[in-house]
């Protein structure tokens, strides 16, 4: 509800990278844009996993350089 009053341009989605045969944070970042592509255009709502398992992982370099990249 708060996005929607909030009407962004754009919504980034950035849940834990999980590798292995459990990508949980990889299904809930696709569970989470399908459900928010019901009120907002496809455009305006994209994934950008961190480059490692999660930020707690990345240096203020990596994540600076990720961010520079969304």
């Amino acid at each position: 509800n708060y996005l929607l009053r909030l009407d962004p341009k754009e919504i980034i989605l950035s849940f834990n990278n999980d590798d292995g045969n459990n990508f949980a944070g990889n299904k809930a970042a696709e569970k989470a844009k399908k459900k928010l592509s019901s009120h907002f255009d496809a455009e305006q709502v994209n994934i950008a996993l961190p480059t490692k398992k999660d930020f707690g992982e990345m240096s203020d370099n990596e994540i600076q350089h990720w961010a520079g990249s969304i």
